[in-house]
């Protein structure tokens, strides 16, 4: 990824975008012309799309997700208090 360095008048459109960025921590839409040529996102949220994208990249660690969601919807899950009492108990 490439970064731009950019003079961000106040007052500007673009201070506009990151104000709306850093009060909502939702990604802002950017616009031309009516139509949506660009989003801005949060570096923490740019970091959770590059995650996301790594295990979706994975076949094998996709499997494991979806048998664990099949047994989760088998009943045959554990409630996550539970699952982490033993190793809470060591420290």
């Amino acid at each position: 990824m490439t970064a731009v360095p950019v003079d961000v008048t106040p007052g500007g459109e673009l201070d506009h975008v990151l104000s709306l960025l850093r009060e909502t921590s939702q990604p802002v839409p950017v616009t031309s012309g009516g139509e949506t040529v660009a989003v801005v996102v949060s570096p923490a949220a740019m970091e959770l799309f590059g995650e996301t994208l790594e295990v979706m990249g994975d076949p094998e660690l996709v499997a494991e997700v979806d048998e664990g969601l099949a047994e989760l919807d088998a009943g045959k899950g554990v409630h996550g208090p539970t699952a982490l009492a033993p190793f809470l108990r060591r420290g």
